[in-house]
């Protein structure tokens, strides 16, 4: 698909959750997606050796952790957003 109207679907979805959550005073943090599967959310080294997309698991090649892929990259994401809310 072309990437303009794929972009304009999610600055829309971005908007309405936007709105949303300042109409319920809450905030809504954006998360840098880069690496966020590939980063070790023990060790935070990234390293595409990390990931068995095949089985869906997840072994850092730095410290060893064995956990499933989108465990780690939710992982990540909690910690990111919690790193953005401080700022």
């Amino acid at each position: 698909m072309n990437r303009a109207i794929l972009s304009q679907g999610w600055y829309n979805l971005y908007a309405i959750l936007k709105y949303k959550s300042e109409w319920q005073g809450k905030k809504l943090v954006r998360v840098d997606s880069r690496y966020i599967t590939m980063e070790c959310s023990g060790c935070h080294k990234v390293s595409i050796k990390n990931v068995d997309l095949k089985n869906r698991k997840f072994k850092c090649v730095s410290c060893g952790l064995e956990i499933c892929m989108d465990y780690n990259a939710a992982l990540n994401v909690r910690e990111r957003s919690l790193l953005n809310v401080k700022e």
